[in-house]
């Protein structure tokens, strides 16, 4: 359990937006950090609850990364890749550039708080957490399999016939620390790929099915005639008026 007290005396706000920083024993590489931010009150006890350390896989290792560098990032043992050629990454201390590490990670393991509406099964977690991004990222991932195959993705994805999955991109909003929806990408073959993000974190990054039934409501989006706030929020709306028990019908796969 982390307590916070902040000072009554304090003459700046009664109520402050702190930014916390929690990292493993430096001779302790099996743990990865927490960076977050909590409103806090002065004068009062807040408790931020138990704080989970993610523990780092023994077989992913950091990758060096420049902003605006040319070739790509390939992390995750290459399921996940980024084009930083038109990004701008901050890392600790406002460094352009550092060193990034990214795992596949089940949803029991992810360290951060999850959108009830819109949450994946698995993620790509990176370390350290607290790069921030701005400009122009491109991302690619390759989806994991399922009992040892991707048998159990669309096969109608590419070819004169193919059909459109879009795909809704999840990561962390850094001015909250919840994982939520953060733009569009595509499904081909076994890859989602991209099409328009505002993404600012990689702290958490991963998809979920948008029923074809919406293909005209990402159209939007992606034209720019809907903000990404009333994106989500339409479809929101959407996917709660059809939800079948406790799980979105966009988690179910494609529709």
């Amino acid at each position: 359990m982390v307590l916070v007290y902040l000072d009554s005396t304090c003459r700046d706000t009664h109520s402050k937006v702190l930014a916390f920083a929690i990292t493993r024993h430096q001779t302790d590489e099996n743990f990865g950090n927490r960076v977050f931010e909590r409103a806090v009150t002065a004068g009062e006890r807040n408790a931020l609850g138990s704080i989970l350390l993610p523990l780092i896989s023994a077989k992913e290792t950091y990758t060096p990364v420049a902003s605006g560098q040319s070739a790509k990032v390939a992390l995750a043992s290459s399921a996940l890749i980024l084009d930083v050629s038109q990004a701008q990454l901050t890392f600790e201390g406002g460094k352009s550039t550092g060193l990034l590490l990214s795992q596949f990670t089940e949803i029991s393991a992810v360290s951060e708080l999850l959108d009830p509406d819109f949450y994946a099964p698995w993620y790509f977690a990176a370390f350290p957490q607290g790069v921030k991004l701005s400009g122009e990222l491109g991302l690619e991932m390759t989806l994991p399999t399922y009992e040892g195959s991707h048998a159990y993705l669309p096969q109608d994805t590419q070819g004169a016939a193919a059909k459109t999955y879009y795909m809704l991109l999840l990561a962390t909003d850094m001015s909250n620390g919840v994982v939520v929806p953060k733009g569009v990408g595509q499904l081909v073959g076994t890859k989602v790929i991209a099409l328009k993000h505002h993404i600012n974190s990689l702290n958490h990054v991963g998809v979920v099915y948008i029923p074809q039934a919406y293909n005209t409501l990402v159209k939007e989006y992606l034209d720019g005639d809907l903000p990404l706030t009333g994106f989500v929020s339409t479809l929101r709306r959407e996917i709660r008026s059809v939800r079948q028990g406790d799980k979105p019908l966009s988690m179910t796969g494609p529709q």
